[in-house]
């Protein structure tokens, strides 16, 4: 009822709502077709990404936080490295699933990317109710640069970008307390 209630309270248009029990959610997913799944639960967002649906995390917000933007965080490090890059990785210690879901996150990550930046244009680029971010967490300026190029080639023009080469990312997602945060399951294998 609480769910049914914020929907229209915020004018959302969404024709279904799926509740099941944990061990049918892939299940579920993927026999209504989900075209992108939002959750709180890491794992979950990690299962999902690793069957091939397309998945990101809703990052926790505090109760005093104002929603003037909705911010989104794509993950640089999924989406900079090429395909023969990617296969790299397993130099550091990834494995072959891991790399595996790496890619499918990569290619959902496009169509999201695709359809925000279609988004972003209708609103425009001053007051825009979206703000997109990209952040590269282990891979090099050069990965972030690939990632901004990437993006732009999608069709997706970034606000902001943090190259961070190792650095650890939890003073920056603080400090931006994004919404969306695409990771690709990332900060689940690193």
């Amino acid at each position: 009822m609480k769910i049914d209630e914020s929907v229209k309270h915020y004018g959302l248009k969404i024709g279904k709502f799926f509740f099941c029990k944990k061990e049918e959610l892939i299940n579920t997913l993927q026999s209504n077709k989900v075209k992108l799944f939002l959750s709180t639960e890491r794992d979950d967002v990690y299962e999902a990404l690793h069957t091939g649906i397309p998945a990101a995390l809703l990052y926790d917000q505090a109760d005093d936080h104002v929603l003037n933007q909705l911010k989104v965080i794509f993950s640089g490090d999924v989406i900079g490295f090429s395909e023969d890059s990617l296969d790299s990785l397993s130099e550091f210690g990834f494995s072959e699933t891991q790399m595996e879901t790496i890619k499918t996150a990569k290619i959902c990550m496009k169509e999201f990317a695709v359809l925000l930046g279609q988004m972003r244009r209708r609103f425009g680029q001053e007051n825009s109710p979206l703000c997109t971010c990209v952040l590269t967490s282990w891979g090099s300026r050069n990965v972030c640069a690939s990632a901004l190029k990437t993006l732009r080639e999608w069709g997706l023009d970034v606000d902001e970008a943090f190259c961070l080469a190792g650095a650890p990312c939890s003073p920056i997602l603080a400090v931006v307390k994004p919404h969306v945060l695409w990771d690709g399951g990332l900060l689940n294998m690193s």
